[in-house]
């Protein structure tokens, strides 16, 4: 008899415990997995979906997004905040923080975004480029202690803190992560998939 033949069945036979076990094995990892995925989602990350027209050309209504609850804000982020009590969160992109001075003045037959970041004295014009509407003139508004100023993208079509004024910070549901701004078209297939 051939001593290699006989090494090679030998091999070729399946264990059906050790097949069983490997099976659990990463059956017990998976579940850990969502566990800690559904820890994260609860605690951490949350998904929001979109609705309206005030975040464009950034944002259409029914784009899914990831929000971090623990992450504070900073200039140009985009957040989800609740204005009101009793009325849905809106989709804001922070503009101003505690200290600031945020104005839009007519500067050569255009609106201009001007700030004066809180310790200094002069404005400086803020770029809007990504605005789907010109900004509304507006008289300097200054930013309260733990407080945020926020406007939408599309300026002619947002209630945003030209109207409503600043709001604190503690009514930041949360940041919209940069990842899942990357991937919105992504993230929204795949939830209306499911």
């Amino acid at each position: 008899m051939d001593i290699d033949k006989i090494l090679y069945d030998f091999q070729q036979k399946k264990d059906p415990t050790k097949e069983k076990r490997e099976l659990l094995l990463y059956s017990a990892i998976l579940l850990f997995l969502l566990y800690i995925l559904l820890i994260v989602n609860t605690l951490i990350l949350t998904n929001v979906y979109v609705i309206g027209d005030s975040m464009k050309p950034t944002l259409h209504t029914g784009d899914v997004l990831y929000i971090n609850m623990l992450t504070n804000p900073t200039y140009g982020d985009i957040i989800v905040i609740n204005v009101e009590d009793g009325k849905d969160p809106y989709i804001k992109r922070v503009i101003g923080l505690e200290g600031d001075t945020v104005q839009c003045v007519k500067i050569d037959g255009e609106n201009v975004l001007q700030i004066m970041y809180k310790g200094t004295s002069d404005y400086i014009n803020l770029d809007s480029s990504y605005t789907f509407s010109e900004t509304p003139i507006f008289n300097a508004i200054t930013v309260g202690i733990n407080e945020v100023f926020f406007l939408g993208d599309n300026r002619n079509n947002s209630e945003d803190s030209t109207e409503l004024g600043c709001r604190s910070l503690d009514r930041i549901v949360g940041v919209v992560t940069k990842w899942s701004l990357k991937h919105k078209v992504f993230l929204t297939k795949l939830a209306n998939l499911i």
